[in-house]
């Protein structure tokens, strides 16, 4: 019983005691990759950028991107994996020439090597985040138009 009473009180205190002595972000050691602790969906709906490279780390990034009604991505092929989150709008999907609907709360992978393509057909920008996995973009970059790429 006694053992009984010590887990569940562990189980109680402990999320609060971690909270109260753990630091709430991550710092990091001059030279070493940033770190990020944000609301990534209220940053991508926010988001006015055709591109914008949030967070860049060793072996991935994540990066921002807005379309506007009637446009696309443009057809590309990277040589590494890609993972898209759609957060705003309503878009179409390309792969491989297969295509597909997409909605706020899809996500998408493409295998690196993979043909791929994501217009806008809705009446609204279409948002998203998306990781690249190994790194794409040099860190801090920022499109503000597809022109721009």
């Amino acid at each position: 019983m006694k053992t009984k009473l010590l887990l569940l009180f562990m189980c109680i205190s402990l999320p609060s005691y971690a909270r109260k002595k753990l630091p709430t972000t991550y710092i990091p050691k001059k030279g070493s990759y940033m770190s990020f602790n944000e609301n990534i969906f209220d940053l991508a709906r926010k988001n006015n950028f055709f591109r914008k490279e949030i967070v860049t780390g060793k072996y991935s990034q994540v990066v921002l991107m807005s379309i506007p009604v009637n446009d696309s991505i443009g057809e590309e092929v990277h040589p590494v994996d890609q993972t898209l989150i759609f957060v705003q709008g309503h878009g179409q999907a390309i792969i491989d020439n297969t295509t597909s609907e997409v909605f706020p709360n899809h996500l998408v992978f493409i295998p690196a090597g993979v043909k791929h393509n994501f217009k806008n057909i809705g009446t609204n920008e279409l948002k998203l985040l998306t990781i690249y996995a190994p790194t794409t973009h040099k860190p801090g970059t920022v499109e503000k138009k597809k022109s721009e790429y």
